[in-house]
């Protein structure tokens, strides 16, 4: 995605790019990360802030392109206060081992986190325009990726919690996210495309399809 942005539309101001470790890669004028998948640890949160910090640093007024993929949740990571990366990572871990599905896994992400659920929007110092490939059924922006870029109202995370008799983080889930600039937000491919590609290409090389 980034290396496609780049070639589209240059590179004037920089950028910055998180991607799983030992996926990196190497493009010209991008600052490359590398973070944890599906659990998040320190190269997550390092990952979260450095993207804070990159917005904070932007000139005032100018527009953001924010590209969005699957596994974003784990490998951006910054918890609120009074939570640590540990405690974050361990409720992660035990929703998972419970058979969480993605949209109870990320509920908890987003309420316990400053950067999900919008909370990256609040250190935009310009609108930010999301181009986002979806990798979950349905294409909710809230549970792509927690929804970084997408203003949430709130996430209750107790009935999730409660189903699987998780006791509840002793710190305040996150309140409403809100961002003085204007966002736009664009699904550009979701798993009925992909699959829609796949087929596609299959019955071009004359396998069938069931």
């Amino acid at each position: 995605m980034m290396q496609v942005a780049v070639a589209y539309l240059g590179c004037n101001h920089g950028g910055i790019m998180v991607a799983r470790k030992g996926e990196e890669k190497y493009i010209d004028g991008i600052q490359s990360l590398g973070a944890s998948h599906p659990i998040p640890d320190q190269s997550s949160m390092e990952a979260a802030k450095a993207i804070c910090s990159y917005l904070q640093h932007l000139p005032q007024g100018l527009p953001v392109v924010f590209l969005l993929s699957g596994g974003a949740s784990s490998m951006a990571c910054l918890p609120v206060d009074g939570m640590s990366l540990l405690e974050k990572a361990a409720l992660s871990r035990q929703l998972m081992h419970q058979g969480a599905n993605i949209h109870e896994l990320n509920v908890v992400r987003r309420a316990y986190s400053q950067f999900k659920g919008g909370g990256m929007l609040g250190h935009a110092q310009g609108p930010v325009h999301s181009f986002v490939l979806s990798d979950v059924p349905g294409d909710d922006p809230a549970i792509i990726g927690s929804g970084p870029s997408w203003p949430g109202d709130g996430d209750n995370p107790l009935p999730v919690l409660q189903k699987f008799s998780i006791p509840a983080p002793k710190v305040q889930a996150k309140k409403t996210t809100k961002s003085t600039w204007e966002h736009q937000y664009k699904i550009v491919a979701t798993p009925i495309n992909m699959l829609a590609a796949v087929e596609k290409s299959l019955r071009a090389n004359d396998w069938s399809i069931c």
